[in-house]
């Protein structure tokens, strides 16, 4: 390079001119708080792990999210008004804490609407998580993956339950989500909405008799030691969620989003592996530790019958195109 033509580059250098080099040129040094309800110790805080590895390997090291486990931030809803806000920047959350929010998101929570993996994963590649994210974008929070973690099971300290009438009378914490407390309340149960972070005192102190959650949580949480029993009652699709503030990601420039939006799909991808195959293994684990009770199909289809108002009463309130996606990805799948 001859002498002028690099006095005038050092020149651009030196004031930040130059044209930036293609990748991580654009890419700024920052930190990112990410508040999770899980521990980092099972699947699904892994997936949130390979996520911030992502990030910072996308980025060259110059962006790193924190990651703050069992709910350190706070509880869910908590942790979202402070996304929104501006000052919390991520988490990972069950669809089902969204419902405040983005009403939609009920039809994900639907009792006994998925009869398996495959049809949950098609709903959330398809149209209906794309209207579900423009909700969000609204809503000043940005939906950046889906995964399934499995079906969500009844447990309780009380008795075994097989059949609806099992349910009646037990005090069940539920998600501080309208369906679950008209879903448990149609079975019978005293349904206690209450934050993730209090659950595990409340069943030790007898607060409550139970709760419903996926079988990874019951491992993550050591819920068996403070529950007996364990029904597959199945009843709903557990979906984890990776959203991130709208304020924040408003404040990042093409090239940073990009790195985050790469990382999300990588790590949704991951995710889809590692917490349904653990899902699976979960259950086997807690065969060692809790009774667990397997639900006839003719008990299941009263299970069924007594959730379909439940059912009729979401689906109704939802947006119908939205409702209507959902339904039709799912009689594809199955045909």
């Amino acid at each position: 390079m001859k002498p002028m033509m690099k006095a005038i580059a050092a020149t651009f250098v030196a004031t930040g001119l130059l044209a930036a080099a293609p990748g991580q040129a654009q890419v700024r040094d920052q930190n990112f708080k990410l508040g999770v309800q899980v521990n980092l110790d099972n699947a699904r805080g892994k997936t949130l792990v390979k996520f911030a590895d992502l990030v910072k390997a996308k980025s060259g090291g110059k962006m790193n999210v924190q990651i703050f486990p069992g709910g350190a931030l706070g509880g869910d809803l908590q942790t979202l008004s402070a996304m929104r806000g501006g000052t919390v920047d991520a988490t990972a959350t069950a669809t089902s804490t969204l419902v405040g929010i983005v009403k939609d998101f009920a039809l994900l929570d639907l009792p006994f609407v998925f009869n398996s993996d495959k049809e949950a994963m098609a709903v959330l590649d398809g149209g209906f998580s794309k209207h579900l994210n423009k909700l969000l974008d609204e809503k000043d929070l940005v939906g950046l993956g889906y995964w399934g973690a499995g079906y969500r099971h009844l447990t309780n300290s009380k008795r075994p339950v097989k059949t609806p009438d099992d349910v009646k009378g037990l005090k069940v914490r539920v998600l501080q989500n309208p369906l679950f407390i008209d879903l448990w309340k149609a079975l019978g149960a005293n349904a206690v909405p209450m934050p993730f972070p209090e659950v595990y005192s409340a069943l030790e102190q007898g607060t409550v008799d139970g709760q419903e959650n996926p079988a990874a949580t019951l491992v993550s949480a050591k819920l068996f030691e403070v529950q007996k029993y364990l029904s597959l009652t199945s009843h709903v699709y557990f979906v984890d969620s990776l959203l991130f503030s709208k304020p924040v990601w408003n404040k990042l420039n093409d090239d940073e989003r990009k790195v985050i939006t790469e990382a999300a799909k990588e790590a949704e991808a991951y995710g889809r592996v590692e917490v349904i195959g653990e899902d699976k293994s979960n259950i086997e684990a807690m065969r060692a530790k809790m009774q667990i009770n397997e639900i006839a199909p003719a008990d299941m289809d009263k299970f069924r019958a007594i959730a379909k108002p439940v059912v009729d009463k979401y689906s109704a309130a939802a947006d119908q195109a939205s409702a209507k996606e959902l339904f039709d990805t799912i009689a594809k799948v199955r045909k």
